[in-house]
């Protein structure tokens, strides 16, 4: 009972760090910008790149992957090295935490549930559970991006091809379902970002 306890309240830490946003705090503390007044008024890494500096939408980025995958990390060890929550130390539990952290960035309560794409943070999540896969993907992705120049198209490379580019490695089948479903939800959540966005 009490690991369950222990697991439901870091569910909800980790849907609250999702909720910390990288863009608005690195608006704030390089350029006193308040991202919301800035483009698309959206707290993520494509707004900062685009309407505020390149470096800093990098940075964004890069913060946003490291705090879901170090998160995944530090939870994977904690839940091994305690007895007492050993058994819910599987590739299947972590990835809740990824999932409740991409849904705390994408909807954020203490934000309005106003949040950015999730992007960096579903890419972090695929990178601790199919980091081969993902590699394979943002090659492609390159590519991709140098002879065609399409972002958006690249968004949706990132999202949908990682699981099942796994497919093709060595996982567990719970994984493997749990990937595919995770990209499926995600492609849903970032075409109704697109269309709040009038992009499409």
């Amino acid at each position: 009972m009490m690991s369950v306890l222990i697991y439901i309240g870091v569910m909800i830490l980790a849907y609250f760090i999702g909720n910390l946003s990288s863009a608005r705090f690195i608006a704030k503390t390089f350029r006193h910008l308040k991202i919301c007044k800035i483009g698309t008024g959206r707290p993520d890494t494509e707004n900062i790149y685009k309407n505020v500096s390149k470096s800093l939408g990098i940075l964004v980025g890069l913060l946003d992957f490291l705090k879901v995958y170090v998160f995944l990390a530090l939870t994977d060890y904690l839940f091994s090295y305690f007895e007492i929550t050993k058994k819910l130390a599987t590739p299947s539990h972590i990835f809740i935490f990824g999932v409740m952290m991409i849904l705390g960035h994408v909807f954020p309560l203490i934000h309005k549930f106003i949040g950015g794409r999730g992007i960096f943070h579903y890419i972090a999540v695929m990178a601790y559970f199919a980091f081969y896969p993902l590699v394979i993907v943002a090659v492609l992705i390159a590519v991709t991006l140098l002879i065609f120049k399409q972002l958006r198209f690249s968004q949706y490379m990132i999202v949908l091809l990682p699981p099942l580019v796994n497919l093709f490695f060595n996982s567990t089948k719970a994984i493997e379902t749990r990937l595919i479903l995770l990209a499926l939800f995600m492609g849903v959540l970032n075409f109704i970002g697109s269309k709040q966005r009038g992009e499409l």
